[in-house]
């Protein structure tokens, strides 16, 4: 709070003599330092958000801030993102199998970016895990390959989001062996889900499920994380499984197969 009020209250400038010179600040972060960020700097905007664990405000205002400086509009980019996402659905077929594994590896991707900026929140590191985070994600896709057998797999996989997810959140320091056990778990589900699925072309289940990762790792630490938090993004991806479990439990019906005969 006085580290706030002494910001909001002085000008913020070069300084005219650096008494500690370092290599890295003369040659980089000096030089960086240009009158438009100054006053980009020194206007100041009253705001009540507040970056938290478990809603990083700060990463939608560090894009913001990249983008500005790089005179790169938000508009352009969301104009790109709307473009891939109607070549996406054309790409795929209205068939509630290939959705389903594209809504998986949607919460797949936010998931797994989850995971990471909860580690990162949790131990203040992540540079040296997020091999190990990886790799117990990737363990996990091989394990699940081996399932040949996967019933009900979109309620399992939005109780399993939504589940691990709170327990991660929950514990006031979850022990670091935890995020990889959960990591590998979102793999596991994920893969048994698409190896599961043979009466769709390994061609269409691939697109289907890249594309969903694709979109979910870039939204939700641009937009859903930062502005919503992970609670209700995570409460919103098992309302998504579990309606589109009851829709394929309802096509599937021995009723619905007959009506349509």
């Amino acid at each position: 709070g006085h580290a706030t009020f002494m910001a909001s209250n002085s000008i913020l400038h070069i300084p005219e003599k650096c008494h500690v010179p370092t290599e890295y600040l003369s040659s980089y972060i000096l030089p960086s330092i240009t009158k438009r960020r100054i006053e980009s700097v020194n206007t100041y905007t009253e705001t009540h958000l507040i970056n938290k664990t478990t809603k990083p405000i700060a990463l939608y205002f560090a894009l913001q801030n990249w983008m500005d400086t790089f005179d790169f509009s938000i508009i352009v980019l969301a104009v790109i993102l709307i473009c891939v996402l109607f070549l996406s659905i054309l790409i795929i077929p209205y068939r509630l199998s290939a959705i389903s594994v594209a809504t998986s590896g949607f919460t797949t991707g936010i998931y797994s970016v989850g995971i990471m900026l909860l580690y990162q929140a949790t131990f203040g590191s992540l540079y040296g895990e997020i091999t190990l985070l990886i790799f117990a994600l990737t363990l996990g896709f091989v394990a699940g390959s081996k399932i040949p057998f996967f019933p009900h797999s979109d309620l399992i996989i939005g109780l399993y989001t939504l589940g691990s997810f709170l327990l991660l959140i929950l514990l006031s320091h979850p022990p670091a062996p935890l995020f990889f056990i959960c990591h590998f778990g979102i793999g596991l589900l994920s893969s048994a889900q698409f190896t599961t699925r043979k009466k769709i072309s390994f061609g269409l289940l691939n697109t289907a499920d890249l594309l969903g990762g694709v979109f979910g790792m870039f939204l939700s630490s641009t937009v859903l994380f930062p502005i919503f938090g992970f609670v209700p993004v995570i409460s919103g991806l098992f309302c998504m499984k579990f309606f589109l479990a009851l829709l394929l439990n309802i096509f599937n019906s021995n009723v619905f197969q007959k009506y349509l005969n």
